[in-house]
């Protein structure tokens, strides 16, 4: 009986062993229950705030400082000299801030682990939950926010207007040194030149003039130059050397020979500027300049005053030399 049992005890188990895995036992086991993630204190996520926040700060001050002194550098310099825009300039401080960024990012982490923060006492799953993220995300966007407003402050320490008026010289420099240029051919003259007015000092000096190496400064009422700015009317001398106000200075430093003089005086809007000179006929020619020439004197001197008035926009410093008397041929 003993040998019965024990040999359909063993039958048993070869059976057994012959089922599938999955036929072995019927019994499934208990799902594990999910980790519990405690809720991160909110002192912790002061800290956490605070950790994200300071080191925004110091790049948005980084960041908005850098762009600023580089674009107004690149907008008074190269900007006004290619005639970009202002945006443009701006492009390229942000440029030079992004740069700056990327290059000294280390630098500005290394000052913040010197203030010594405490950092949140926070597990990795703690971390990962979704209100440490938003926690963290508000710190950087505030840090960032403070920094670029820090850093905005600096506009306070440019002058702004003086940049701007610089430009807007830089640009009609360029401009009326191409309608100078062009001039002469177009009237048929051998020489242009520019005398602006300055009130205050009782001068009158030249801003673009052809042929001639440096400036010019004379007294307002030396010349021919300062009797049109007298008379506030155009001059058409034939032979400047029969004028008893032409003076003979110049011609004896230079060599030259000046024999036909025109004076267009430089206005816009009654506001007085300066004068416009237009010196001898092209070739061999001793008749004085007609009447053609004259009007062409003229709607020069008209675009040279467009051009000051638009500088003149800034802050007014051209307006102080202005008279108020409209040019005027002599009867």
């Amino acid at each position: 009986m003993a040998l019965f049992l024990r040999g359909t005890r063993a039958k048993q188990v070869q059976i057994a062993l012959r089922r599938p895995l999955w036929r072995r036992s019927s019994s499934v086991p208990p799902a594990a229950e999910p980790e519990v993630i405690p809720a991160p204190p909110p002192k912790e996520l002061r800290r956490l705030f605070l950790c994200a926040a300071i080191p925004m700060v110091g790049f948005g001050m980084m960041d908005n400082f850098v762009m600023i002194q580089a674009g107004d550098i690149i907008d008074n310099s190269i900007g006004a000299k290619l005639g970009l825009a202002t945006l443009t300039a701006a492009a390229c401080g942000q440029v030079c801030s992004d740069t700056c960024g990327v290059a000294f990012g280390g630098v500005m982490d290394a000052m913040v682990m010197k203030l010594g923060l405490k950092q949140p006492q926070l597990t990795l799953a703690q971390l990962n939950l979704r209100v440490s993220r938003l926690t963290r995300l508000a710190g950087a966007l505030v840090g960032v926010i403070t920094g670029c407003c820090i850093g905005m402050t600096s506009l306070l320490f440019l002058n702004l207007e003086a940049a701007e008026m610089e430009k807007r010289m830089q640009e009609l420099t360029s401009l009326l040194e191409t309608l100078l240029q062009d001039g002469p051919e177009i009237i048929g003259v051998d020489r242009i030149s520019l005398f602006m007015w300055d009130q205050e000092k009782a001068l009158l000096w030249t801003k673009v003039a052809t042929g001639i190496k440096g400036a010019i400064c004379v007294p307002e009422s030396h010349g021919l130059v300062g009797e049109a700015l007298r008379l506030k009317q155009l001059l058409n001398v034939a032979d400047a050397y029969e004028h008893p106000k032409f003076s003979k200075e110049v011609d004896m430093m230079s060599g030259y020979r000046t024999r036909q003089v025109l004076a267009v005086p430089v206005m816009k809007n009654d506001h007085f500027y300066g004068v416009l000179m237009l010196i001898n006929k092209r070739g061999e020619d001793i008749s004085p300049f007609d009447t053609t020439q004259e009007r062409l004197g003229l709607l020069m001197a008209n675009h040279a005053a467009t051009f000051l008035k638009n500088v003149d926009q800034g802050d007014g410093n051209l307006q102080r030399t202005s008279g108020r008397h409209p040019p005027s041929r002599p009867k």
